[in-house]
């Protein structure tokens, strides 16, 4: 269902294939949604359905996934998304009615769980388990730089600024600016936390 933040009022409703919707995504001009979840079949599935008319344009299922493949996506473009996951960073497009993706080369990135996406100034950034942040070439998909953001697994994350600068929230209850350039992430300012932990030590 797709709601009016400011109304509270229902503005769609959609039926798709899926028994569990694990994530749900606009694209940027919100004409479509993206949804991933667990297929009837019980596989890992995506959609991508125009919301204002509860129509499924395309869909795709990964046979023989583990359920928990995808753990995150975003959109890319108006027409082009990403998902990551479990040794998973894929780009979909559709195209006649069905889904279509390529895959990410993780050969300097083996062994690892994508717990977060985002694309911000043509490059595309991933979150993962170990609490690194991957940075990628958007148009070459390839690995530019990784930083350490966080002590515990990256829950999310967020451009700000014009997409100047993203946003990682961790598992260790920390949340992290960076500054975007060419060749890598530079950290700006405290993390949340300590911000909040300096406010109860002033107000005690």
């Amino acid at each position: 269902m797709v709601w009016n933040l400011h109304t509270r009022l229902c503005l769609s409703r959609s039926t798709v294939g899926c028994s569990v919707v694990q994530g749900i995504n606009f694209s940027r001009n919100s004409h479509l949604l993206s949804l991933y979840g667990v297929h009837q079949t019980y596989y890992p599935a995506v959609f991508v359905l125009n919301w204002r008319n509860s129509e499924v344009i395309c869909q795709a299922s990964l046979l023989h996934c583990p359920v928990w493949l995808i753990k995150d996506m975003d959109f890319h473009s108006n027409s082009e998304f990403l998902t990551c996951g479990v040794q998973h960073l894929s780009i979909w497009s559709c195209s006649s009615g069905r889904l279509n993706f390529s895959s990410f080369d993780l050969q300097q990135a083996q062994h690892t769980t994508f717990t977060a996406v985002v694309t911000a100034k043509r490059k595309i950034f991933t979150g993962c388990e170990s609490g690194c942040i991957y940075m990628w070439e958007a148009s070459s998909r390839r690995l530019l730089t990784k930083v350490t953001a966080h002590q515990a697994p990256v829950r999310c994350l967020l451009a700000i600024k014009n997409h100047s600068q993203i946003v990682s929230a961790g598992m260790d209850a920390r949340v992290c600016i960076f500054e975007i350039n060419e060749t890598g992430l530079s950290k700006r300012g405290e993390e949340l936390r300590r911000v909040y932990e300096q406010d109860e030590a002033t107000a005690s």
